[in-house]
């Protein structure tokens, strides 16, 4: 049986960087680092006066928090339809974000925060995933963790993405399962 080697690669078919094998997943404390900041900007971006600004709920995220109060306290919509997958009386619209802001309605009240809480949080954590995605996709890259982290900066302050992640929609839900899609 013959064996191929390709270029920067091995018999153990770890990538090579300068005659030194690459471990992949192994993060230097730097990076770890600078992405920690970033993170921390993102969700400070995310959460910062989350129930004061934008100014009011939207009817959206009014009938999102409500049926996610009437699913808490009594298990159905506010149609009567029990645990649904579907909300009926939100035109059929996905019950996701409904689910994901249930605990936090449950913690913190029904209130504005509560209510868009749900999707700061799924926000904030599309950095991270973003971050190990790029880091995967590059990792045989001399300059993996620059990509990555400047990835994740970009998306952290991306106004298109602060904007989502601040209001009560499962806009955000959905980019964050897509990513963890791509990543898997």
């Amino acid at each position: 049986m013959e064996q191929r080697h390709f270029g920067t690669y091995l018999n153990t078919g770890l990538p090579i960087r300068k005659g030194k094998l690459i471990k992949p997943g192994v993060m230097r404390k730097k990076t770890l680092f600078l992405f920690f900041l970033i993170f921390i900007l993102g969700a400070f971006l995310r959460f910062y006066r989350l129930g004061e600004v934008p100014v009011g709920l939207h009817t959206d995220e009014v009938y999102l928090g409500y049926n996610a109060f009437s699913i808490l306290k009594t298990g159905n919509e506010i149609t009567g339809n029990f645990l649904p997958i579907h909300l009926k009386s939100f035109l059929f619209s996905p019950a996701g974000y409904v689910y994901s802001s249930i605990p936090f309605i449950f913690l913190f009240g029904l209130d504005s925060f509560s209510i868009r809480f749900s999707s700061a949080l799924f926000g904030s954590l599309t950095i991270f995933i973003t971050f190990v995605l790029v880091k995967k996709i590059f990792e045989v890259s001399k300059k993996a963790d620059y990509i990555a982290l400047s990835v994740s900066f970009f998306l952290a302050i991306s106004p298109w993405h602060i904007n989502l992640s601040r209001v009560a929609t499962d806009n955000v839900l959905v980019v964050f399962f897509i990513t963890i899609g791509v990543m898997l």
